[in-house]
């Protein structure tokens, strides 16, 4: 769920050390957007794997899900002016740029996969291939065309 440590922690921490390329709040709100799939499968209960629901848990879905979620931000003004505040808040003023909100939320559902990758054994990282490639390779398994 976005509000575990596993996603905070590291997109926190990764999110500043990128700050001159990227927007901190728009890395770390990214993180959370992907795991709208998983809220929405618990409403609505389609019956097939929690990951799977519209593949925001996979790096070419996400990543589109992610880079949109940054223009748009963006593009709404109050919202971008949120992140601008936020940011002077912690002491790390800076103008937010199209590209660095668009980057930042690219990079930070990549990041949000790779680590549900390693979690979940339904995360497809590189759907369509059907399988999860980091959980076979953490499991030892020489053999990648099977679960």
């Amino acid at each position: 769920m976005p509000f575990t440590p596993y996603h905070f922690g590291p997109s926190g921490f990764v999110g500043l050390l990128l700050r001159r390329w990227v927007d901190v709040p728009v890395f770390a709100a990214a993180n959370v957007l992907i795991d709208i799939e998983v809220l929405a499968d618990a409403r609505f209960e389609p019956g097939w794997p929690v990951h799977q629901l519209w593949h925001f848990h996979t790096l070419l879905i996400g990543g589109l899900a992610g880079a949109v979620f940054g223009l748009a931000i963006y593009y709404l003004k109050p919202l971008r002016f949120l992140c601008e505040k936020s940011m002077s808040l912690l002491g790390l003023p800076g103008r937010a740029s199209w590209h660095s909100m668009m980057l930042a939320g690219l990079l930070g559902a990549w990041l949000h996969v790779l680590i549900d990758s390693f979690y979940h054994y339904d995360v497809q990282l590189f759907w369509p291939y059907p399988f999860n490639a980091a959980g076979t390779w953490l499991s030892g398994a020489t053999d990648l065309s099977r679960p």
